[in-house]
């Protein structure tokens, strides 16, 4: 069975995928209480001191699963974050003002220029193409989606090197999708109603349902392949493929309904 992606996925889908990263954890706690660590950390903006944008840098690249290996050619997480606050707190105003000032993605897209000035300090030995992502996200959720390996899979994006380019092209991506699916916020936030302190921003929303269909697809896969001995699944895997076997289960039902009630009108 293909993967679901942008083109082929349901509102059914989107929402068990945003129900199953509400329930998921990170590390030892759920997903949606590392989101509101992120939300303080980031509640005042971008740090008015070095060591303070050295946190919040150490944060994405330590806290906040997802954003990259933790170590580096032998560097901990704290040498690079230490290295990537140098590089932003030597143009501090000027990168706040690419930040504050970039259009909500749903208006438009920011430009190449700002995007290029806020990699720039992301850019080491390798390029932090995720660290970069998730930073500036937490500076300006409406503006910066969040792209990683699982939003790539989703929109089908395989170029390799983290750049500007890359982030653009998600951007577009997911700008015409957003677009294209507004009528889904309204139910895929009543999945989401009650997961967080204060509802979550839109393209949060979108990032829980982009994480989540990862971890569907995950335990689709492991259902799929049956080991020697069967089927070995972790409990959280088991609660996934729970959740697509009882959409599976339920959308058949849908089905046999609709046949019924049409073999019912032909006789009536």
């Amino acid at each position: 069975m293909a993967k679901t992606n942008y083109r082929t996925i349901t509102l059914d889908r989107a929402k068990q995928a945003v129900k199953v990263y509400n329930e998921g954890v990170t590390g030892c706690v759920k997903n949606p209480y590392v989101d509101e660590q992120a939300i303080d950390m980031f509640l005042d903006g971008l740090g008015l001191t070095k060591g303070k944008i050295e946190r919040q840098v150490e944060f994405i690249g330590d806290k906040y699963e997802g954003a990259g290996p933790k170590v580096f050619v032998g560097a901990p997480v704290s040498s690079l974050a230490e290295r990537i606050a140098d590089s932003i707190c030597a143009m501090r105003t000027e990168y706040e003002r690419a930040v504050v000032s970039a259009p909500p993605i749903l208006l438009g897209i920011v430009s190449r220029e700002a995007v290029e000035l806020l990699y720039r300090p992301f850019i080491l030995e390798k390029n932090w193409h995720v660290w970069f992502t998730k930073f500036c996200f937490w500076l300006n959720q409406s503006s910066f989606p969040m792209e990683d390996s699982r939003v790539d899979e989703f929109f089908l994006i395989t170029d390799g090197k983290g750049s500007a380019d890359k982030y653009l092209k998600f951007a577009n991506l997911f700008r015409n999708f957003v677009l294209s699916h507004q009528g889904w916020v309204p139910e895929l936030r009543k999945v989401d109603d009650g997961s967080d302190s204060q509802p979550c921003s839109e393209n949060k929303l979108w990032d829980k349902m982009c994480y989540g269909i990862a971890d569907l697809e995950k335990s689709r896969r492991a259902v799929d392949k049956p080991t020697a001995h069967g089927t070995i699944l972790s409990k959280s895997e088991e609660k996934y493929a729970s959740y697509s076997n009882n959409a599976a289960r339920q959308e058949k039902r849908k089905q046999e309904q609709n046949t019924g009630q049409k073999s019912r009108n032909w006789k009536g």
